[in-house]
């Protein structure tokens, strides 16, 4: 991939986000490491119902919102005790939360409260859906001492993290079902595409998958593409882009497929300098009835000037996952 054919404004923000770095801390739990290698199934089993605690409806704009809180299903350790109590905020366009189709939505990189998903999904809950949105672990409310702002300080922070937004999509998209929602959808950009992708292919049941811009693997984010100038390759050792490559291509290799009756819609930008266009390529190929959907521009611009596209595929996967139910 040359620099060139990525959009300037990604580059602009690939020098922003240089610093603070992440990883300043190294590789971080050896154990963590481990398990992400060599586990073939590193979510485990599935635990009980999860109890959320949900606050009373209030209003949100045009909108309504109830807060809730619970217990992230990843026990501390591995979790720190900081990061376990989990956050969502559940948005309605009336004050009775009732079944309708619902969306579970899940947090971009260094993407802290919900104010840029509210945007983003707002106007779908505007037409009658429901989204839940998650506070992302490490992030916001769920920071742990001592690290700066959204820049996790280990490797082993970045994939509990991942583990733990997946468990709790899965746990989230669960409660919501027993509550009787039976058309469900996860969603997400950037990395919360990735996390809604991933979840996805662990639910076990139909789906409504709108991952936008992301692909198959993290790994060439982060050892190529411009995530690659924040991380702090000084501090993880010798041959450090290949170790980390090695650890997130066997993630890769560990993903079962999505569920047959699921309906996914990728929406991708063809100008990406974080997301290579062969990755989302890749992904729309591992998932045979997926639809790929292109929009000119770059990571940065398919999020402020795209986003009615990403809207556009919510309603269509949404819709043909109906139709299968």
């Amino acid at each position: 991939m040359t620099g060139t054919r990525h959009h300037w404004l990604d580059r602009f923000f690939a020098v922003a986000l240089s610093r603070p770095r992440m990883f300043v801390d190294g590789w971080g739990d050896s154990e963590v490491l481990r398990r992400a290698a060599e586990d073939p199934d590193p979510l485990g089993e599935r635990e009980g119902p999860l109890v959320v605690r949900w606050g009373d409806p209030e209003p949100l704009g045009r909108l309504w919102a109830r807060t809730g809180a619970f217990e992230s299903p990843i026990p501390s350790p591995p979790l720190p005790a900081a990061v376990r109590p989990a956050h969502a905020l559940w948005v309605t366009a009336t004050r009775d939360p009732g079944p309708r189709p619902t969306w579970v939505v899940l947090a971009a990189s260094g993407e802290a409260g919900f104010k840029r998903r509210l945007q983003l999904v707002g106007p779908v809950v505007a037409e009658g859906a429901g989204a839940v949105l998650l506070e992302n672990p490490y992030y916001g409310l769920r920071r742990p001492a001592g690290q700066r702002g959204t820049k996790v300080r280990t490797v082993a922070d970045q994939l509990l993290m991942n583990l733990a937004t997946i468990r709790e999509a899965l746990a989230l998209v669960d409660h919501l079902a027993a509550a009787g929602h039976t058309r469900l959808g996860l969603t997400g950009y950037s990395m919360g595409g990735h996390m809604a992708a991933y979840a996805a292919c662990h639910a076990g049941r139909p789906l409504a998958v709108v991952p936008a811009a992301t692909g198959l693997s993290a790994e060439p984010i982060y050892t190529e593409g411009a995530l690659s100038r924040a991380v702090a390759w000084d501090r993880l050792g010798e041959a450090p882009r290949a170790r980390l490559g090695a650890l997130l291509r066997r993630i890769v290799e560990t993903l079962p497929p999505l569920h047959a009756d699921s309906r996914a819609v990728l929406v991708a930008a063809r100008r990406d300098g974080f997301v290579f266009p062969e990755q989302v390529e890749a992904l729309h190929a591992r998932w045979p009835g997926s639809e790929l959907r292109w929009v000119e521009g770059g990571h940065v611009t398919a999020l402020v000037r795209d986003a009615a596209h990403i809207r556009r595929a919510m309603f269509d996967a949404m819709a043909r996952l109906e139709a299968v139910c």
